[in-house]
């Protein structure tokens, strides 16, 4: 009967860790691509506020906000795989706000 006992609980601590280890071993993968989304998109954002052309690495959203309240979008490559998406506002020097979504399908290099 105590063999018994002692199995059950046995069982049940080696499940549960590996239960706790994969939950966090997955958790550290989708964080990973969140931050390379993030880095992606900061990266995207200083490309469009220096004027130097930005590398296509995925779907890129952009839109241009101005005190009248008009709008300028542009979409770049659409239809492309994603990892994850992460989005920044930059304001720019004649007043505009920059809004610029990154999706990336694969990761950026600086």
């Amino acid at each position: 009967m105590k063999i018994d006992a002692l199995i059950t609980v046995a069982t049940f601590v080696l499940t549960v860790t590996y239960m706790l280890t994969l939950f966090i071993n997955s958790r550290i993968c989708i964080l990973n691509r969140e931050i390379e989304a993030w880095k992606c998109t900061e990266m995207e954002a200083e490309n469009i506020i220096n004027g130097s052309n930005f590398t296509v690495i995925g779907r890129i959203e952009i839109k241009t906000i101005y005190w009248n309240y008009t709008k300028k979008m542009r979409l770049e490559g659409v239809g492309q795989q994603k990892m994850d998406g992460a989005y920044t506002y930059r304001i720019r020097s004649d007043g505009s706000l920059l809004y610029v979504e990154v999706c990336p399908y694969k990761t950026c290099k600086p």
